[in-house]
């Protein structure tokens, strides 16, 4: 039957790809004796040419240039980009399910009268405070001319 089927694709894919993951480890190896900023530069290439390719629009080239500068400059002040990818990619998720979980309750006080709305609230509350607070702390604390990102400014 049909289980069947997906089962018999699954192991050909299976098998394909341990084969050409055996056939290309000295191919890919190769590619690491190049400069790096060679193949980074054909990298942000690229993810120009596929973020055009996408949908034909320059709009979009220009939002994947965005991105990289907002990319650059939060590692050059020292921001960790994996938080702002999550809530890129989580953020429509949250939304749609928060409000219709909204739309279940009668109300949004509904939702904070039971211990896990409030512990979920406090965890928010406190992650906020974490995060716009205690940063400022450590840089006021930290040794005249030292950035945040640790480096010696200049």
């Amino acid at each position: 039957g049909l289980l069947d089927f997906v089962y018999a694709v699954l192991a050909v894919a299976f098998a394909l790809v341990g084969v050409l993951g055996f056939l290309l480890v000295k191919p890919v190896l190769w590619l690491f004796s190049f400069p790096r900023t060679f193949v980074m530069g054909l990298v942000g290439l690229l993810c120009l040419l596929g973020s055009y390719l996408a949908r034909s629009l320059l709009f979009d080239v220009y939002v994947t240039l965005a991105a990289g500068v907002v990319g650059w400059l939060m590692r050059r002040w020292g921001y960790p980009p994996a938080p702002m990818v999550l809530g890129l990619i989580l953020g429509p998720l949250v939304d749609t399910n928060l409000r219709r979980s909204f739309m279940a309750a009668t109300g949004w006080q509904e939702l904070l009268a039971r211990p896990v709305g409030l512990v979920l609230l406090g965890l928010v509350a406190f992650t906020l405070y974490d995060g716009l607070f205690r940063r400022r702390w450590m840089v006021t604390e930290m040794a005249p001319g030292v950035s945040s990102a640790g480096q010696q400014a200049t």
